[in-house]
């Protein structure tokens, strides 16, 4: 393995602090890839100028899961209102 700071000229935190830039804005970009739906419009955004290069990372960056604190409430009567003309809708079948 060659070492980087001697090949760059860069000390190892301004190294480690470029790489971990550039592994950010890969990743970020790869969300924001993936969140656009299949069809939709990509022609107004413009792809990170090294998304390219840097895709040998897929397989080492997994996103990480994530947690809410919001808490599940069981659908019981409390979930139940009433629609405009009047009959009662569980918020589970208002959705579907």
């Amino acid at each position: 393995m060659i070492p980087v700071t001697p090949a760059t000229g860069r000390d190892q935190a301004e190294c480690k602090n470029k790489w971990r830039h550039l592994r950010n804005n890969f990743t970020r970009e790869r969300r924001k890839n993936n969140e656009n739906p299949s069809g939709s419009d990509n022609a107004q955004t413009r792809r990170w100028v090294y998304y390219d290069a840097m895709q040998f990372l897929i397989p080492h960056v997994t996103p990480r899961p994530t947690s809410s604190k919001v808490l599940q409430t069981p659908l019981n009567e409390d979930t139940c209102h009433e629609t405009e003309d009047g009959t009662q809708d569980s918020s589970i079948s208002a959705v579907i």
